[in-house]
């Protein structure tokens, strides 16, 4: 029986561009599609030829949950959350330290605290309102999607969800339960001109009242986390650590 059509969820400053490189490793790139949650995107997935949608082994992007409808085979989801406090501060400044993106211009005159209290346009997904729930919802431009939801979609459609907090160990995970060959990974990507300023407590806390969906999606996922490498054998715990050690 042919494997299940892999999809992963990019959701952005969670450590996708380092996954990428690693998946880029064990799928050839002619069996790979690259779709993010824009409509051209999503409309060349679905007028794709069906021998040429049979053809692909991976769906990689920032694409939220529900791109399978377009393709319509057996399929998982993979991705990789981070705490919502961590991953808004990271959003910031790769938006302000990056000239092409969409959004440099209007957000690099910007505070932080202003940054955080900005509301989206309807039409793009914003990391400051419960992003990562948006994405494993699949609900889309709402600053209350359903946790439920996400919950119900990772029991039944997430083969995986690591975290940026235990990301050597998340990528152990996947790679056993893909029956993938475990490579040592460069982290990609990285802010490498972060502000010195410091967020206070106040900021903090306005992240997380505006983030409490996140918040709680992390904590069930991360207790997820946990739970897997707790009941891995004591071989499969030092090979992990190992791997862990090493990219220290």
């Amino acid at each position: 029986m042919a494997k299940p059509l892999l999809i992963f969820s990019h959701i952005p400053k969670t450590g996708g561009t380092t996954m990428r490189r690693i998946v880029d490793r064990v799928v050839p790139k002619q069996y790979q599609f690259e779709c993010d949650q824009r409509m051209r995107d999503l409309k060349r997935l679905m007028l794709l030829p069906p021998d040429k949608k049979s053809n692909i082994r991976l769906i990689y992007g920032h694409c939220l949950f529900g791109v399978h409808q377009l393709i319509r085979r057996p399929y998982t989801y993979i991705t990789m959350l981070r705490h919502p406090v961590d991953l808004i501060i990271s959003y910031y400044h790769y938006i302000r330290n990056t000239h092409t993106h969409r959004w440099f211009h209007k957000v690099k005159s910007m505070s932080f605290e202003e940054f955080i209290h900005i509301k989206s346009p309807a039409q793009l997904v914003h990391p400051v309102n419960n992003m990562q729930t948006q994405y494993i919802s699949g609900m889309k431009g709402t600053n209350t999607p359903s946790l439920a939801i996400a919950k119900k979609n990772i029991h039944n459609h997430y083969l995986f969800v690591g975290t940026t907090e235990l990301y050597a160990e998340s990528i152990f995970l996947l790679n056993q339960k893909l029956g993938w060959p475990l490579y040592a990974y460069t982290k990609m990507n990285v802010n490498k001109n972060k502000s010195t300023t410091p967020i206070t407590k106040n900021l903090i806390n306005i992240i997380k009242q505006k983030n409490a969906i996140d918040c709680a999606l992390y904590a069930y996922c991360k207790t997820n986390l946990e739970t897997q490498i707790e009941k891995l054998s004591l071989s499969s715990k030092n090979k992990m650590q190992d791997f862990v050690d090493f990219h220290r």
